[in-house]
């Protein structure tokens, strides 16, 4: 899967990971250096393996199958 980010919100934190959840935590920023950006920045290029977030999509399909296959199998007695 291709992602990709067009924008960053330092300093807020939430639930999800994503901006469509309430704030959290919020920290100050404004220690934070352009050096400090470009850094970080430079450690996301190339492959990166991810583990998907707690409220992930593919975790909750992988649920909903697998209660599936239990009713199906619950059904079958």
């Amino acid at each position: 899967m291709v992602k990709g980010y067009s924008d960053v919100l330092f300093r807020e934190a939430t639930s999800t990971w994503d901006a469509d959840s309430p704030v959290i935590q919020r920290e100050p920023w404004e220690h934070i250096k352009d050096a400090d950006i470009k850094k970080a920045v430079a450690s996301f290029r190339g492959e990166i393996w991810q583990v998907p977030p707690m409220f992930s999509a593919i975790k909750v399909r992988i649920c909903v199958e697998v209660l599936d296959n239990l009713n199906w199998i619950s059904s079958l007695r």
